[in-house]
């Protein structure tokens, strides 16, 4: 084997190298980017229709879901925040399904009890990953 061939190998072994760094700098930004939208998502559907509900006469059922909606989002969101360095796609993704339950039945309920005027439809679509408020895309958990 001569110098040629193993420069060349050494080369090779070093590209690779560098292609593996590449995909995991792009996976770490992946789920970066997706850690900072489901935690936006989350302080959003908090304020915008969690706390006005505080202050409607929900059934004590009603009430025990939104509380157990609301704790097991948090449960997650801490999780995650705590141990971020081993935290995967997977934890996300039931993270982002936890929130999609508590903006599903948080805006049911405001649905219900006429906390915003003008909620006429709540649906998720399954296909896109999207929360669809009167027809009109208003989160995505992509």
């Amino acid at each position: 084997m001569g110098f040629a061939s193993i420069f060349m190998g050494a080369w090779r072994k070093a590209q690779a190298d560098v292609r593996r760094a590449e995909r995991i700098n792009a996976s770490v930004a992946a789920f970066n980017a997706r850690w900072q939208k489901l935690n936006a998502i989350r302080g959003d559907i908090v304020e915008r229709f969690v706390k006005p509900l505080i202050e409607q006469p929900l059934t004590a059922n009603e009430l025990q879901q939104l509380n157990h909606d609301l704790e097991e989002v948090n449960g997650w969101g801490t999780a995650i925040a705590e141990n971020i360095n081993s935290a995967t796609p997977g934890h996300l993704s039931r993270y982002a399904t936890c929130i999609k339950r508590l903006v599903l039945r948080s805006l049911k309920l405001c649905q219900k009890y006429n906390v915003y005027a003008n909620i006429t439809s709540v649906e998720f679509t399954t296909y896109n990953k999207m929360v669809v408020l009167n027809g009109e895309n208003l989160y995505c958990f992509d």
